[in-house]
């Protein structure tokens, strides 16, 4: 784990000394792989409560949308205007073809 500080520090300190923040940010994300678990789901829990302490100060008209429901609860984003559905992706072979790839 004290290894894994150092890393950690030592990609923060190249994304601020060298101008590389997407590098570090990849490099960070990779080594946090090797943190414990425990750690990670406490880690989300905190970040979860500062973005509902910080979305709560906000105004009603500054929120983002469906950031209404109770805390804890996702909350699914609408459909855009037009279209049917709940906005999610349509299941693998649903026709469409529209990706990069085919």
């Amino acid at each position: 784990n004290v290894l894994l500080v150092i890393m950690i520090g030592e990609h923060a300190g190249i994304a601020l000394l060298l101008g590389l923040p997407f590098f570090s940010m990849a490099m960070i994300a990779a080594d946090a792989v090797f943190l414990p678990t425990a750690f990670l789901v406490w880690l989300g829990g905190r970040a979860a409560l500062g973005r509902q302490r910080l979305l709560g100060r906000l105004p009603r008209r500054w929120r983002p949308a469906g950031d209404g429901g109770p805390p804890g609860v996702p909350t699914a984003r609408p459909a855009p205007e037009g279209r049917g559905g709940t906005g999610e992706a349509p299941p693998h072979g649903g026709g469409g073809g529209h990706t990069l790839v085919g």
